[in-house]
């Protein structure tokens, strides 16, 4: 496979390479072509650590690396192993041998020289050197790609409010039923989980916040708004289920039937995004949904107000 320029391959290529845990919603960053000007450029024993040091990549070196003490130039080079083991046995033979459009390579970039923690994952790919480069049509090119796998997640799952993760991880791990909110507030916040059976938020992410205002004295009307758990998150929801009520949710009721118990205005669009708000207010009166009705008072009873809201996940979460 010969890529063009400013094409991120299938990533199959990439699981092929050696990069772990890659998925159809993984980033691919496209950086610029990496070329040489003259033919043997890449040669040099240092072309591997001049390139891992243009893209800030940390990689963990085997063998050693000593230098010269007389003129410091270096007399061992550090091999910088590919992912998967082919006839390089580091970039320094990659960019010195004779490669061919299609010949890869990938290397894990730490995020320091601890070499625990995985940044990302450089690809590097042979290209086929361009025709109307007259200067050097014999120079050898190669395409260059970040990949961070744990950055996103493909999911379609609901997600539900939850008092915030430190909170929930504290309650036992078969809890099910409301969860009460104590203290006079009338702003409160929630995490959004996803994929979190029983609201165990280690099964599952956090897709998002929510900061919920009640709007009035006794509870009736609410204002939500949906806002980013991290400042590079990014996601859709497709649809909104949302119970505000005086009474605690029916056991048989569902989602699609929280609308009988609660009005809700917005968003203004579907799908909807962080930034986006909503107002709701409790449905009075009998609200049937079975026989016989369920009985709302007109005001909030010592039990307080009873509140769960439900998102999607729009096929793509990254953090």
């Amino acid at each position: 496979m010969s890529l063009p320029l400013g094409t991120c391959p299938d990533t199959s290529y990439f699981t092929a390479a050696g990069i772990p845990g890659v998925d159809s919603c993984t980033p691919c960053a496209i950086k610029d072509a990496l070329t040489e000007d003259n033919v043997g450029d890449f040669t040099s024993p240092l072309t591997a650590s001049n390139f891992l040091t243009s893209y800030n990549c940390i990689a963990q070196p085997a063998g050693t690396f000593t230098t010269d003490l007389i003129t410091g130039l270096p007399k061992d080079y550090p091999l910088y192993p590919p992912m998967v083991t082919t006839t390089y046995v580091g970039l320094n033979d990659f960019f010195a041998a004779a490669t061919t459009a299609g010949d890869v390579v990938a290397v894990a970039c730490y995020a320091d020289t601890t070499y625990q923690t995985v940044a990302n994952y450089l690809y590097v790919t042979r290209i086929d050197t361009a025709a109307d480069n007259f200067k050097c049509l014999t120079c050898k090119w190669y395409g260059v790609h970040a990949v961070t796998p744990s950055a996103c997640k493909c999911s379609t799952d609901t997600a539900w409010a939850i008092p915030p993760k430190d909170i929930m991880e504290g309650l036992p791990a078969t809890t099910t039923a409301e969860q009460a909110l104590t203290g006079a507030c009338v702003m409160y916040s929630f995490d959004v989980c996803a994929g979190c059976g029983q609201n165990r938020v280690n099964s599952g992410f956090i897709m998002g916040r929510l900061q919920f205002a009640i709007t009035n004295a006794n509870g009736k009307t609410s204002v939500t708004r949906f806002v980013t758990p991290s400042p590079t998150a990014s996601t859709t929801s497709s649809s909104l289920d949302m119970y505000l009520s005086f009474i605690a949710p029916p056991p048989a009721v569902t989602p699609a039937q929280f609308s009988s118990f609660t009005t809700v205005a917005g968003p203004s669009t579907t799908p909807f995004t962080y930034g986006d708000t909503w107002s709701a207010s409790v449905n009075t009166g009998p609200v049937k949904i079975s026989s016989p009705p369920y009985k709302v008072p007109p005001t909030e009873s010592a039990n307080g107000l009873y509140v769960a809201i439900r998102l999607t996940v729009g096929g793509k979460m990254c953090f």
